[in-house]
């Protein structure tokens, strides 16, 4: 018992360890981006990667995504505030993914949190996030300019939708039987 015990400490700990890890590549990622395109495109530039599609141009974003709220004075407060209570209940949900092994879960809330702390940095250092990454189709930008904290955002979400729609033990398009479901849950 006590070898078992001691081995699942073992996992415990090394699984946390992997998550900081992946935690801090995912921020480090996001923050070097950043630096590294907004010192590239400061002055209004632009880097264009596929004609009338995909380029880069530096931007800051005082509101959300889309520059949502971005003409409101309380909104850098509110993100200022909001977004450690909403880490906090990342990781209160982090903690329940790793319990019930849901480990598609485990991997979306990491992107969620690091791209939460990635903007967050931006907010807290400069007062704006700094976005640079452009998709336009006929002219159009088609998600607004954002950057790869927003990607991590986005893709948590999706991966989120996913594990609730098709993975969860109360997923709704779960393959298992009612009765399966019942004696799971």
């Amino acid at each position: 018992m006590q070898g078992a015990r001691a081995s699942g400490r073992r996992r415990a700990v090394i699984f946390l360890i992997l998550s900081v890890l992946l935690l801090a590549v995912i921020v480090a990622a996001d923050q070097l981006s950043k630096l590294y395109f907004g010192n590239l495109l400061k002055d209004g530039g632009e880097s264009v990667v596929i004609d009338n599609f995909f380029y880069f141009s530096y931007t800051l974003n005082e509101g959300s995504a889309y520059g949502f709220l971005s003409d409101k004075s309380w909104a850098m407060t509110f993100f200022l505030i909001l977004t450690p209570i909403a880490v906090c209940i990342f990781v209160f949900f982090y903690i329940y993914a790793y319990r019930k092994g849901h480990k598609l879960l485990i991997v979306a809330l990491m992107l969620i949190i690091g791209g939460s702390i990635g903007n967050y940095i931006d907010r807290a250092i400069s007062g704006a996030v700094t976005d640079f990454i452009c998709l336009e189709i006929g002219g159009k930008l088609i998600f607004g300019i954002f950057n790869l904290a927003d990607v991590f955002l986005s893709a948590g979400v999706v991966l989120t939708v996913l594990h609730l729609l098709f993975f969860d033990h109360n997923a709704i398009f779960s393959k298992k039987s009612k009765h399966e479901k019942e004696v799971s849950g």
